[in-house]
């Protein structure tokens, strides 16, 4: 039996709808001041309201009061509560409250984080097809939030443009775990599968159990229809399109660029028919979207941190406060104790060992001198005794023409460790707003088959925006009849941490001959624009 997700009976959505909001703004009256009506899901209505308390707007899910009298629904919504609630993570929406309210508790609701956006579903109604680099974006925010939760084993099973909403900074968000299976066991009955067909897995049509390999294939359809504009299989009948992603092969689309072939093809493992055949985690699909795999948090899940209490320690005022006092009041005794004390402080640090001088004989030469600076040294030590006594002369000399004396070993002190600077590279002071810099640091010449070390800085980024990076090596001493492509690095998305980011990246040279180059930095921003720096070198032999 197949429920889809995306419809519900017609005489229930028609049926008491003005009933269903004015019944929610009694029954929230204290706590919430419900203004709008944003939305129909599956099964619950969403509105706008303000919270009193802490004066913010939210977003309020709500169980339509004909759905309330069925067990099932009832069940069902409780569950999308609890499964979300319990899942802290950027990209998945946060639930701050669960209730029931209302005259007989006919209001069920559970109030979230409004998402001041709009979903994946409403900008590919308007673009139709997104570029590559918006692509490998959602499909790395969306695998970040679903490896999450397939961690704490929460399968979310109706991933689809709807539920990926786009915040007012463009990330995305996960949404509604209605219909999430958890390890406590699924809410449907046997060979019952509940979700949309047109993004559901094969394993998932069949209905038999599930793991977070299901939700990636259903990641893969809203990848392929973001990258082409349609989903791979369609059909009138919802049996028909099921039958399409068990059995036939996935629809080749119609490319144009490298960029966008590189990327169907992580697309076409996300959606093998196969669960073995695919990405086995989020983080081996981010990886090979050339993004970066990010805890969701810095420190490893632990009990809740406790605060040690002790009581408080009191301390006894010392007697020098009440000497403070009569000093400061004039007490002469007490002016001359001080200066004394200082007096002979002065006089006990001088007389310190560590203050002395070393005497002449400790000054020797270090081993593996030669004769000429042994002798050397032993006239300076001579010289340097000549105001003294007669008695010291003698003592010195005798060390340098008696007998042997014993060597003294000096230890060997090794020559500080010189840590390399990092190249220099400095943003503009001044810059407009929207505008970027990219600052390369200066290449020396390579050796041919070198790895080349690049840093370069992007500057006056936006705390929190995505952008991409990439390097292209041309060859700038080309011949009349010489053939040269171009040499890129992956394409990897990056969010700006800090207005200022520094990178480094190793670039190899194998193969290349000796002659001039150009290593460009291309940096395209969250609008699509392209800024670049350029430096040359040159590869010697």
């Amino acid at each position: 039996m197949l429920v889809d997700h995306t419809t519900v009976p017609a005489d229930l959505a028609k049926k008491n709808n003005s009933l269903d909001l004015d019944t929610v703004r009694a029954a929230l009256e204290a706590d919430y001041e419900v203004l709008e009506e944003l939305g129909r899901g599956g099964m619950a209505h969403v509105y706008r309201a303000r919270e009193r308390a802490l004066d913010r707007e939210v977003a309020i899910k709500v169980l339509p009061s004909i759905m309330a009298m069925d067990a099932d629904f009832v069940d069902r919504f409780q569950h999308e509560a609890r499964t979300a609630g319990k899942l802290e993570h950027p990209n998945i929406v946060p639930i701050y409250r669960v209730g029931i309210a209302g005259v007989g508790g006919r209001v069920i609701y559970f109030v979230m984080k409004l998402l001041r956006g709009q979903s994946l579903a409403t900008v590919l109604k308007e673009r139709k097809k997104l570029e590559v680099g918006e692509v490998r974006r959602i499909l790395c925010e969306t695998a970040a939030a679903l490896g999450y939760a397939a961690k704490r084993n929460v399968v979310h099973r109706d991933i689809k443009p709807d539920n990926i909403m786009l915040d007012d900074e463009g990330r995305c968000v996960v949404t509604d775990f209605g219909i999430a299976k958890t390890s406590g066991g699924p809410l449907t009955a046997a060979g019952t599968s509940m979700g949309t067909p047109r993004y559901m897995s094969p394993e998932h049509a069949r209905g038999i159990p599930l793991d977070g390999r299901s939700d990636m294939y259903s990641l893969g359809v809203v990848a392929y229809q973001c990258l082409t504009g349609t989903t791979p299989f369609d059909a009138d009948d919802p049996f028909a399109i099921l039958y399409k992603h068990i059995n036939e092969p996935l629809p080749r689309p119609e490319l144009e660029t490298d960029d966008e072939w590189a990327l169907y093809a992580v697309i076409e493992k996300m959606l093998a028919k196969k669960p073995e055949d695919r990405f086995q985690s989020a983080d081996d699909l981010i990886a090979a979207l050339g993004g970066q795999v990010v805890a969701a948090t810095l420190v490893t899940a632990q009990l809740p941190f406790q605060v040690a209490t002790s009581p408080t320690e009191i301390i006894p005022t010392p007697r020098f406060g009440t000497q403070l006092q009569q000093l400061l009041k004039g007490d002469w005794r007490l002016w001359a104790a001080g200066i004394g004390v200082i007096l002979v402080g002065s006089g006990v640090y001088a007389s310190r060992p560590d203050k002395v001088p070393p005497p002449a004989a400790a000054v020797t030469a270090p081993p593996g001198s030669t004769g000429s600076r042994t002798a050397d040294s032993a006239r300076a030590v001579v010289g340097s005794t000549s105001g003294a006594t007669t008695g010291t002369k003698s003592a010195v000399a005798g060390t340098t023409t008696g007998a042997k004396a014993p060597a003294t070993k000096v230890a060997s002190v090794p020559p500080p460790v010189r840590t390399p600077r990092p190249p220099v590279t400095s943003c503009p002071r001044t810059m407009k707003a929207g505008t970027l810099a990219v600052v390369v640091a200066a290449i020396v010449p390579q050796k041919v088959n070198a790895k080349l070390p690049v840093t370069y800085d992007v500057c006056n980024l936006r705390v929190g925006a995505p952008f991409n990076p990439r390097i292209r090596l041309r060859k700038l001493s080309k011949g009349r009849f010489e053939r040269w492509q171009d040499r890129y690095t992956p394409d990897t998305l990056d969010i700006a941490a800090t207005s200022r980011l520094r990178r480094r990246k190793i670039v190899a040279l194998d193969g290349l001959e000796a002659g001039r180059y150009a290593l460009d930095v291309l940096v395209k921003d969250e609008k699509g624009v392209l800024w670049t720096e350029t430096k040359e070198f040159q590869i010697i032999k």
